[in-house]
């Protein structure tokens, strides 16, 4: 369940202007985690800056459940892929 969502612009973005949106994971708690994003313009000046809270949830028992090991593996891998540099090329 998205729990929390929170943006703070920082500059104008105008229609038609490419933008590019960098997402890392801020934290993993027992039963939540936080994504970090950042928005920067082709100048690469910040235009924004975002934060997601994402909270597991259990429909049945309608209270939130903890994070599986499985889902804490695949997120903090997920955000360690997103960290490297890409190959170089050639």
């Amino acid at each position: 369940i998205l729990a929390r969502a929170e943006i703070d612009y920082r500059r104008p973005a105008k229609y038609g202007r490419v933008l590019e949106v960098g997402i890392g994971l801020e934290r993993i708690g027992r039963t939540s985690f936080t994504y970090a994003y950042e928005v920067v313009d082709q100048e690469e000046r910040r235009v924004a800056d975002a934060r997601t809270v994402l909270v597991m949830y259990d429909y049945v028992a309608a209270k939130p459940s903890p994070i599986s090991d499985a889902l804490r593996t695949k997120l903090g891998a997920a955000n360690r892929r997103k960290a490297e540099p890409p190959p170089a090329a050639g």
